[in-house]
């Protein structure tokens, strides 16, 4: 499962209006720019069917962190995808999280060298709804908009202040 670094009252909102099934959220972009990620997130930890009331979903959760600053880097070039909903070519933009795998409720970290960073990308592929099913509980149905975010492993080197 995937926890975003972004304020409490921020991640209570999206878990209750996607719990209530409400798409609606005042700071539409963000939120759902935040929901696009956790839902790559419960891919990338592998949830298979969500038909089930309870499952252990083996793999990292991670807490993500927004990306503030960028010093330097490539540029980053686009990409070819195919995921469950179809193919299609992405443009891949500026990273926008770098992801920590964390211990959660008491689920340990699988790998601890496993880090996600997370890029604003844009791609003509049209999702359907979904069920997901986590640690958290069971969501029955949500609609998703367009893909937002690509996120893909990285190693992470802390640098000093």
């Amino acid at each position: 499962m995937l926890v975003a670094a972004t304020p409490t009252r921020k991640l209570r909102r999206v878990n209750d209006g996607l719990n209530a099934g409400n798409a609606e959220f005042n700071d539409r972009g963000n939120k759902m720019r935040f929901a696009s990620v956790i839902a790559l997130a419960w891919m990338l930890c592998g949830v298979g069917s969500a038909a089930n009331a309870q499952i252990d979903i083996k793999g990292n959760r991670y807490l993500c962190y927004v990306v503030e600053r960028i010093g330097g880097g490539n540029q980053v070039p686009d990409a070819k995808l195919k995921d469950q909903f179809g193919i299609g070519a992405a443009t891949i933009m500026k990273p926008r999280y770098v992801c920590n795998p964390i211990e959660l409720n008491g689920k340990p970290v699988t790998d601890p060298r496993m880090h996600l960073v997370c890029y604003e990308a844009r791609t003509p592929i049209k999702p359907r709804p979904v069920s997901v099913n986590t640690q958290f509980g069971n969501v029955p149905r949500i609609e998703l908009g367009p893909a937002e975010i690509i996120c893909v492993p990285g190693v992470k080197k802390e640098l000093g202040k």
